[in-house]
This record gives structure tokens, sequence and C-alpha cells, in this order.
């Protein structure tokens, strides 16, 4: 009787792991949000759902490639917008971002002694492979812009000009308009 109970107990066993590993395997986004940290799980959530994959993704892929990635900036309401232009930390008007609808982040990278700054050469960001783990994904590289902006990684396919009308001058968030 006790070996058919252990016959029972390792067949139980056996279906268990593979149904979990079914549900592990089937549910990519979840494998990712695990291995996010806290910090850059807030930052993804605000995104739009049109980029929050893509945007994870990256992250995700720039961890396991060694890099400590610290996201700076995700959403910013067109009121947040204007409080950094009031304050001189940007010249972008508010609608005029595509952080402006949950479809860019910025971010610093660290691996190593090495730091990836808003002031780092356009030569040591693409060493460190960055934007190119990001084109990949369909993501687009402010190192690329006329004016630099290295930390800043956008959802390509997108601009302001086709999004701002869809929020109603800002009145709809823009993280919510579903534009995909």
């Amino acid at each position: 009787m006790k070996k058919n109970n252990w016959i029972i107990a390792s067949i139980l066993a056996g279906i268990a792991a593979i149904t979990f590993r079914k549900k592990i395997s089937s549910a990519g986004s979840a494998i990712i949000d695990f291995a996010l940290s806290q910090e850059q799980k807030y930052f993804i959530d605000q995104l739009n759902p049109a980029a929050k994959n893509k945007f994870a993704q990256f992250v995700y892929n720039a961890t396991k490639a060694g890099w400590n990635i610290i996201i700076t900036s995700a959403y910013r309401s067109f009121q947040e917008q204007q409080q950094l232009l009031n304050n001189g930390d940007t010249s972008t008007q508010p609608g005029h971002s595509l952080h402006n609808y949950g479809l860019a982040i910025d971010i610093n990278a660290q691996k190593g002694s090495t730091w990836l700054k808003k002031g780092s050469s356009k030569a040591d960001w693409i060493a460190s492979g960055l934007p190119g783990m990001a084109t990949s994904l369909g993501i687009g590289w402010g190192g690329s812009f006329t004016d630099y902006d290295p930390v800043h990684f956008y959802l390509q396919g997108y601009s302001w000009q086709q999004i701002l009308p869809l929020t109603n001058n800002g009145s709809i968030p823009g993280n919510k308009i579903n534009i995909a």
C-alpha cells in the first residue's frame, strides 16, 4: 500500500510541475514582472498599455546583460510637464512629449563602475548595447535626436501630434488612451 501511495504522490507532483511550468511559460510577462524591481514596476505600470510590455522587456533584457536600470521618469501628466517647463527642467510644452502619453521612459544605467547618465557620451551609450537592445524591441533612443537626450527611450511609431487630439487637450490622461 505504501508503494502505491508513493507512486500516486509522484504522479500528482509530476502533473503539478507540468501545469506550473505551462502557466509560467504562457505568462511571459509574469516572468518579466517577477524580475523587475518594485521601483521599475512602479514606473512601467504608469505607461500606456501599448508600451508596458516592450519597456518591461527592455529593462529585463538590460538587467540580464548586467545593467542596473534606474528609471527616472515615465508617464507625466500635462500638469507635471508644465511644472518641469516652469522650473526650466525641460523645453517641451505639455502635450508635446511622449511621456505625456505613457510612451517614453528616461533612464540612468550602471554596470560595475560604469554609469550612463544624461552627460554621458553618445559613444559610451552605444558601446553599452542599450540603444541596440531598445531598437530591437521597437523602442527608439533619444541619443539620436538633434537635441541629444541619451536617457530618453520612446515607443516608435507614435507622435504627440497624432495622439494629442485623443486626449481632449489633456483632460483625458494620455496613459489611458487606447492607441494600440
